[in-house]
């Protein structure tokens, strides 16, 4: 406190005038600062009498142009100019009259006025279209304007630069007045101020430390011993009520054994059991084990997961580790543990699951093989019965006709040619459409869309079903080979779902892209399913694995909508890069 009086009594004094300076010195600078702000009709009146420079401008020429072409520039346009031109006067004067300038400005304002005057009743004359328009009297009159308008601007200019000078002059003043006064306060008042601080400051750091180094001599053994204690304590109490605990010596034997540890053994707490693996468990085999792993602990302890017979038939699984440990002076074995038994029966219980889920997808694929090789073999006979019953018939009888042909009957011959030509061309009809249904020649031509297009006019043709396609694409697509065959397949297999097993009359195909997905609808009104309540074996349900194989093979995904009487809508969504 006596401290604080003295620096305040020796510094106050120069205190209170070095910031009287400064506060002085700001107040007059924001004054000067704030009155030139509120005084700058200068460069109103200058933007002003710019804009009446270029109405007048604007106005000659208006009116120098309407004599020559009326249509060009209208009076309303000429009429709306010289009413702002003399609002813009209007302006200028009432800024003179109330402000205080030079006698050159008052001069030349008086100037502008008279040439004004004559200029506006001028340009009033010029726009009566009954009276003679005199373009050299307006020229001559604009430009005498136009240079006094000129004169008049740059003495306000010259009369606002003049202010400006003159303010920072003084502003300059004053920040040199002010940076004298910090240069004074920094060497007779902050100076001396901080170098007697500076010294007491330092007579107190000393006096503080040799006053500490003694407390910290006589109290660091005791704080030292109470901590430990107290630690060790916390230590004991905490694992007590939270963990698995004990300590063992090194032989394995019990010397301390938490609460959690009793309360799970309550059983063999009065039996005064001393060996640790004994008290864990009855089973020799395991005894011997846990008493393995004590002998063998070393510095940096063990810890694993003990399976433990807990009691007959009954187990449970221990998170365990041991660490070697100084207690007293002495090495003693700290053991916790954390019951995971109920993690353990989960695990079992997911690993099962997961068991079964295998099992059953191995069986699914079993089924999709043994469907597959059915599906081919089907395929195969059927070309097979096709070639035999279509083709191979047409070409016996194409065989039998050309044996059948007389030289020497020219009609009879000529009416075999005609017979001959009729059956080959079945046969190449034929041969088409066997090649058509394995894979389509548009297929690797002209694209997927040019197939699809090709596939549903063939349908048509072989069923009664309205069957159409809407593209909505603008995009070439670049596919692998196996991608378009695959795609095609699932179309075609969705197409063949709609006509046999939907009952539909109406079927739509659909193709849609977005920025990265092309996706491909069919839709019917057919007399949809209940997807779950089909059997794995019928037929329209292993068409839909099938399709959702071919569509995981391809990285692309599908969706199966449907509900029974609702229609079914099969959805394709296909990975593309686009080419333009």
């Amino acid at each position: 406190m006596e401290l604080n009086n003295l620096i305040h009594k020796k510094f106050k004094k120069w205190y209170v005038i070095a910031y009287s300076f400064i506060a002085v010195s700001l107040i007059i600078n924001q004054v000067l600062i704030q009155y030139y702000f509120s005084n700058q009709e200068e460069y109103s009146l200058i933007n002003i009498s710019g804009k009446q420079r270029m109405l007048s401008q604007k106005i000659a020429k208006g009116i120098i142009i309407r004599k020559f072409d009326s249509d060009m520039y209208d009076l309303h346009t000429i009429s709306s100019d010289i009413k702002s031109f003399e609002d813009g006067n209007n302006y200028i004067k009432q800024e003179i009259n109330n402000g205080s300038y030079s006698d050159e400005i008052n001069l030349l304002f008086q100037s502008i006025q008279t040439k004004y005057k004559t200029l506006t009743d001028l340009y009033k004359k010029s726009i009566n279209e009954k009276q003679e328009i005199d373009l050299e009297k307006i020229k001559k009159l604009e430009n005498d304007f136009l240079i006094t308008m000129d004169q008049f601007v740059y003495s306000l200019d010259e009369n606002a630069s003049s202010k400006i000078k003159q303010l920072r002059i003084l502003d300059f003043i004053l920040f040199l007045l002010a940076i004298v006064i910090l240069f004074l306060e920094l060497k007779y008042i902050f100076i001396p101020l901080d170098r007697y601080i500076t010294k007491v400051v330092h007579f107190l750091n000393r006096k503080n430390r040799e006053t500490v180094k003694l407390l910290k001599e006589t109290q660091v053994l005791t704080r030292e011993n109470e901590k430990v204690i107290s630690n060790l304590k916390s230590f004991d109490v905490a694992i007590d009520n939270t963990l698995l605990y004990c300590r063992l010596n090194k032989l394995g034997e019990i010397i301390h054994m938490g609460k959690q540890f009793m309360e799970l053994y309550e059983s063999k707490v009065n039996q005064k059991i001393s060996n640790f693996s004994e008290f864990l468990t009855s089973n020799v085999k395991q005894q011997l084990e846990i008493n393995s792993i004590i002998q063998n602990i070393t510095s940096s302890g063990w810890q694993g997961e003990l399976k433990i017979e807990y009691d007959k038939d009954t187990y449970i699984w221990l998170e365990t580790r041991i660490s070697l440990i100084n207690y007293d002076g002495a090495e003693q074995l700290l053991v916790t543990c954390l019951d995971i038994s109920k993690r353990k029966q989960k695990e079992d219980y997911l690993q099962k699951v997961n068991q079964e889920l295998y099992a059953d997808k191995i069986n699914q694929q079993k089924i999709i093989s043994s469907q597959i090789v059915e599906s081919q073999e089907n395929e195969q006979n059927r070309i097979a019965k096709e070639l035999h019953d279509g083709v191979g018939q047409m070409l016996t009888g194409l065989k039998f006709t050309l044996e059948s042909v007389e030289e020497n009957d020219v009609e009879e011959t000529k009416e075999k040619i005609k017979l001959l030509k009729s059956i080959t061309l079945d046969i190449i009809k034929n041969i088409r459409n066997v090649t058509f249904n394995l894979t389509p020649p548009e297929l690797e031509d002209y694209g997927l869309i040019s197939a699809i297009e090709k596939l549903v006019i063939e349908l048509r043709k072989y069923t009664d079903k309205n069957i159409q396609l809407v593209n909505q694409t603008e995009t070439i697509f670049s596919f692998d080979n196996s991608v378009k065959i695959n795609v095609y397949r699932i179309i075609q297999e969705a197409l063949n779902n709609s006509i046999k097993y939907a009952d539909s009359e109406f079927i739509l195909i659909k193709f849609f892209e977005s920025d990265e997905i092309l996706s491909i609808s069919v839709v019917d009104d057919g007399k949809g399913f209940n997807f779950e309540e089909i059997n794995d074996l019928d037929k329209p349900k292993m068409g839909m694995l099938f399709m959702k194989e071919r569509a995981s093979f391809i990285n692309s995904r599908i969706f199966i909508q449907s509900k029974p009487n609702r229609g079914t809508k099969i959805t394709l969504n296909i990975p593309i890069k686009k080419e333009h």
